[in-house]
């Protein structure tokens, strides 16, 4: 620590020389937001004004998007002419979703008979595929193809469609080619006569909404429009786009209307999800709702998305909805596996790295997670980054991450010769290309990243203001709340408080990856911070300061003021102590339960060391679980002196009580029954993978016990494990008994003895000679 360098908005010793008495709608703003305002590029009570309150925001006109008129006439004189068919080709990330939607729905209610397709990620490429398109021509006979979020670049599929005599009407917000596809109407962003027009910044759905929108004002309909803002709010979040401008206005009118939904999929997603729809901001829908959405287009079928967010049958949108969250749980082991095997590819070949992007590929990796991967390794490496797996006839289907200082959308039109499809923006994008040119794959898109590359500053953190513990209180964060949406072109601020100590933490979440911080300043205030993602990183040490979001969140019904760490940096060292052997109590001969209830009521910060329970069973912690602490019960045996010494020197306890009772499991036979049990398990629920640090703190065995354990398991045919350096296990279904089952035994007993012995040396031995 720090991970970033940290850059200050201003000199926060300095006080402000602005005139900040301004009238806005719900009253002043603190102090140090008005500030923030200011420094993002609101200057005047007028623009303020405009920039919380979206009545008193003006929008720009729909019909500034050139070809607009010319969509909209067309699809109004069909709607006249009634009975007549339109075919609505999407895309399968959450904002292709949501356009995708906003269309079948709205076109529906104006009385149009509507199909729809959006692509498989497991076996297409992104955009318009023409032999796809050949096939729902024929079968659907549309009198317009509508194509959103999509075919800016899609020049053969329209040639296509126009030979049928079909026209086609194209609402999307990617890059423009010089040879333009021959549509009917090209609705673009990119088409606007200047970069910082008011509607420069829309997502897909964004676009198919200021169509639609003008359609119906056409119609005489235009008060009907707003029932599809909920839709357009989850594309704009979803897809990462800048929140400036008609952006964020549009965002504001969603998150308005996604309070008030009556859309049965999404009510049924927040259901699932344990949200309140009331409350949804712009984080609830980046890190909660769109994740299951895109899972459904990653690993099953985004079509499933469309009918969850279409639907008017509460039982399909519950069915639905809970699909969407179970695919997202598979989604979230599959991106740790891709990720962990494209590690080992790095360390393998290290040269990898010395390219301007990093290209990997691998047959066997799900297509609808590499996007994911991507963009965490561009994040590591601050490097662009292509994964690819491979697809039908020889071809390599890939996704592409950028950087700062690159555009991946620029890069792929350089090298667009090569490819057999491709579409993106600045960030990131797909291709396609034959599987033997993956070598000059890698040279072309590192020549092209190498030549379109902007100067970039290093990685930083910009700390934009500065509080002290006592001014983070839930009034300041509804305060902070009025400049939501919160998002790209508009983030979450990060504040920093100065000269701080930690005086405790505690592991949170189901996997224990996460920790609850208790921190406090030298008047002696305190306040608790959540740290995610941080079980392996150290805790700060000494005096420190701490940089950090602030978030409004309802836990239990009730709403709470949320601190989330995002750096710190140590100014002063811990001070040195002479480190003391700790003060024994010697428990063996009580109540494991009393010897509990004592200790809880005078040091409930203290640690308990207890292995060989299920969770949800457990009166304790397992090692890994463990934190520094006064106190520390040893609850159950350990099976190994090692494993001792690493619970007291990761406590450093000053008092321990000593109980060391044995663990649940006393016989070899039970142990094998229930590690087979827990096998299953894994094999069934956990895609096979697992890791022997598990296993050792679940089963209170030691790590050669487990070891043994699974293989004499898979000599005996029950089922395949491999076990690698590190410690990770991987389990398949079924295995072929081997001859080396009968030693495999006796070693293993002979370890289980080993153990045994050490327990019962533990229970009588004086705990001073070991401490």
């Amino acid at each position: 620590m720090p991970s970033k360098e940290w850059r200050y908005s201003r000199d926060f010793t300095m006080p402000p020389s602005l005139d900040l008495h301004w009238e806005l709608p719900g009253g002043p703003l603190p102090t140090e937001l008005m500030i923030l305002l200011i420094e993002r590029g609101v200057r005047t009570a007028e623009s303020a004004t405009a920039f919380l309150s979206v009545e008193h925001y003006t929008p720009a006109l729909p019909s500034d998007l050139p070809h607009l008129d010319k969509a909209v006439e067309y699809i109004k004189k069909l709607v006249n002419q009634g009975n007549k068919c339109i075919l609505v080709w999407g895309d399968f990330d959450v904002d292709g979703q949501t356009a995708t939607a906003l269309w079948v729905e709205g076109l529906r209610r104006l009385g149009l008979s509507v199909e729809y397709h959006i692509p498989s990620r497991q076996t297409d490429s992104h955009g318009v595929q023409p032999h796809r398109l050949k096939q729902l021509i024929q079968a659907t006979k549309p009198d317009l193809l509508l194509i959103c979020d999509t075919g800016s670049t899609a020049n053969d599929a329209v040639d296509y469609a126009n030979t049928q005599g079909v026209p086609v009407i194209i609402a999307d917000h990617h890059e423009l080619l010089p040879d333009l596809p021959k549509a009917h109407a090209l609705v673009n962003v990119h088409h606007l006569p200047r970069e910082d027009h008011p509607l420069c910044t829309l997502s897909g759905v964004g676009v198919s909404y200021m169509v639609l929108k003008a359609l119906y004002d056409a119609l005489g309909r235009g008060s009907e429009a707003s029932r599809f803002l909920d839709l357009v709010a989850l594309g704009l979040v979803a897809d990462v786009v800048p929140l400036i401008r008609d952006t964020r206005y549009l965002l504001q009118l969603g998150l308005r209307a996604a309070h008030q939904t009556q859309r049965v999929g999404l009510l049924a997603l927040c259901e699932q999800l344990q949200l309140l729809p009331a409350t949804l901001t712009s984080t609830d829908i980046g890190f909660r709702i769109a994740p299951p959405l895109n899972a459904l287009g990653r690993l099953d079928d985004a079509r499933k998305s469309v009918e969850l967010l279409t639907t008017t049958d509460r039982t399909t949108a519950q069915i639905l909805a809970a699909q969407a969250d179970g695919f997202n749980r598979q989604r979230r082991n599959l991106t740790r596996q891709t990720l962990e095997a494209a590690q080992e590819q790095i360390q393998t070949d290290p040269s990898l790295l010395e390219w301007e992007v990093l290209v990997l590929s691998h047959p066997n990796w799900h297509s609808g997670v590499i996007g994911i991967v991507a963009s965490q390794l561009a994040e590591q490496y601050h490097k662009p980054v292509a994964l690819l797996v491979s697809a039908d006839e020889g071809i390599i289907r890939g996704s592409v991450r950028g950087a700062p200082g690159y555009s991946v959308g620029e890069a792929l039109t350089r090298i667009s010769d090569i490819l057999e499809n491709y579409g993106g923006h600045e960030g990131a994008g797909g291709l396609g290309i034959q599987a033997e040119r993956l070598p000059m794959l890698r040279r072309r898109l590192s020549q092209a990243f190498a030549t379109t590359k902007q100067n970039a500053p290093p990685p930083s953190l910009l700390i934009e203001g500065q509080l002290d513990l006592e001014q983070l209180t839930l009034d300041f964060g509804y305060q902070l709340q009025r400049l939501a949406p919160f998002g790209e072109g508009n983030p979450i601020p990060n504040f920093c408080s100065r000269d701080l100590a930690l005086v405790s933490a505690a592991k949170l979440g189901a996997d224990s990856q996460h920790r609850r911080l208790t921190i406090e300043n030298r008047a002696g205030y305190r306040q608790t911070v959540l740290w995610w993602n941080s079980a392996e990183l150290p805790l700060p040490e000494g005096r420190f300061d701490l940089a950090y979001t602030l978030d409004v969140t309802t836990y239990k019904g009730e709403r709470q003021l949320q601190i989330v760490l995002e750096d710190w940096v140590q100014i002063e060292a811990p001070a040195l102590s002479l480190r003391l052997p700790p003060e024994i109590l010697d428990c063996r001969t009580g109540s494991p339960a009393e010897v509990l209830a004592q200790v809880r009521a005078s040091d409930p910060d203290a640690q308990i060391w207890a292995e060989g329970f299920p969770k949800a069973q457990s009166l304790g912690l397992p090692l890994s679980e463990l934190l520094p602490a006064e106190t520390l019960v040893i609850l159950t045996a350990p099976p190994t002196p090692e494993r001792l010494a690493e619970a007291m020197e990761k406590v450093h306890p000053r008092r321990v009580y000593w109980v060391a009772a044995p663990p649940p499991l006393m016989t070899l036979t039970d142990y094998l029954g229930l590690l087979g049990k827990l096998a299953e398990v894994i094999v069934t629920q956990q895609d096979g993978q697992a890791s022997v640090s598990q296993f050792v703190e679940r089963l209170g065995q030691s790590p050669t016990v487990i070891r043994l354990g699974f293989e004499y398991l898979a000599a005996s045919g029950t089922f395949g494990v491999q076990i690698g350096s590190r410690g990770k296990i991987t389990l398949t279904a079924s295995s072929y008994p081997s001859n080396d089952k009968m030693s495999l035994y006796e070693r293993l007993e002979q370890a289980w003895n080993e153990s045994v012995a050490y327990r019962n040396y533990l229970r009588r031995v004086d705990p001073h000679t070991l401490l």
